[in-house]
């Protein structure tokens, strides 16, 4: 059966929580309680990204897509909007049902209602990526994009959207819209949006695992984060990364695979857009 997909998002694949509490925040490099009025932090996914794989005209874009990204999220929480809208502004967040996942042709179903723009499935075909699927053969990735917000009320919020791993199975769902897996929320701790093989994300439940090390165990975010993303999950077999931001507003953006998508802006001016694995 051929379907035809909404162009905006893959709502099949797709989480979103939010909670509330107060918040606060510096990047991964400043740890500490200097409260910020908002801030933002995103992803774009992680995988295999060298600058030997990388073209400089590809380099460019990525970094452009990032960067405009950041802006739209910070143009809503610089002038006062609320964390979720920030992140629903940033990688188009559903938040139009009283449903938590939505998932095959109901989802279809459901884009059509919402009036998202339609297209055939040929839109999204690119000499690029049909190279990755030939190639991925023996070989999984994925592309997936997660936001994490903190606004001036204090609240934080986490989305991530995917089209899932390349190869997948039919019917597959990732860690993505599993919340607690790939996406959490949650204003005594932090939030959370990650990227990389989501069966271990589920499994290790790794979202809230970060929160839990720090409500339960006290640590921080940086140490949470890190503990999770490079020592659990790397001895479990599982790659990938996440972009978190905690009550405090501080920042951690750890990944164990070579590369990954990220960038952050906050209310103090502070921003930055990295791919590579020594920026």
């Amino acid at each position: 059966m051929k379907y035809i997909i909404a162009k905006s998002v893959f709502l099949s694949l797709f989480a979103f929580l939010i909670l509330s509490c107060k918040s606060n925040y510096t990047q991964e490099e400043k740890l500490g309680e200097n409260q910020k009025e908002w801030a933002l932090v995103i992803h774009g996914g992680a995988g295999v990204i060298t600058r030997k794989l990388m073209t400089s005209e590809r380099d460019s874009a990525y970094r452009k897509v990032l960067t405009r990204a950041l802006e739209t999220g910070e143009k809503v929480l610089s002038e006062g909007g609320s964390a979720i809208d920030a992140v629903e502004k940033t990688i188009h967040v559903m938040e139009k049902s009283v449903h938590v996942m939505l998932a095959g042709e109901g989802a279809s179903d459901f884009a059509v209602e919402q009036g998202l723009e339609q297209v055939d499935p040929s839109y999204f075909y690119t000499d690029h990526r049909y190279r990755q699927l030939t190639e991925a053969i023996n070989r999984e990735k994925n592309g997936t994009v997660g936001c994490c917000a903190l606004d001036k009320d204090g609240n934080l919020a986490a989305g991530t959207s995917t089209g899932g791993m390349t190869n997948k199975k039919y019917n597959r769902i990732g860690d993505a819209p599993v919340i607690g897996a790939g996406t959490y929320a949650n204003n005594s701790s932090c939030a959370v949006s990650a990227t990389g093989h989501g069966e271990y994300f589920i499994r290790w439940t790794v979202a809230h695992d970060i929160s839990a090390l720090m409500e339960y165990g006290e640590m921080s975010l940086y140490e949470a984060a890190n503990l999770v993303i490079n020592d659990k999950l790397v001895k479990a077999g599982g790659t990938g990364g996440v972009v978190s931001l905690d009550k405090y507003g501080n920042i951690a953006m750890p990944f164990n695979t070579e590369g990954m998508f990220r960038g952050f802006v906050d209310s103090d001016g502070d921003r930055a857009v990295h791919i590579y694995k020594d920026e």
